[in-house]
């Protein structure tokens, strides 16, 4: 389920929340970053890696995001 959709208007950090086995993997996770996610992006986006607490997640999980310039300044 969708809780939620932010327009990207700029470059931007994604707070991502990653099961145990991604969130040890220097590789894994720089495949993510540009393999996956950043195509998807018409603006460079930069990720701040947390490491998930629910043992069922299975991959990863984008739980917030801020624009790249001001850190407290959210996406929406």
């Amino acid at each position: 389920m969708i809780d939620e959709v932010r327009w990207v208007e700029g470059p931007s950090v994604l707070k991502i929340s990653a099961n145990p086995g991604l969130y040890n993997s220097r590789e894994a996770r720089r495949w993510v970053l540009n393999g996956r996610l950043a195509p998807e992006f018409a603006f460079p986006i930069e990720v701040e890696w947390v490491k998930s607490r629910n043992n069922r997640l299975e991959t990863f999980q984008v739980v917030d995001c801020w624009r790249l310039k001001d850190d407290s300044a959210h996406c929406d």
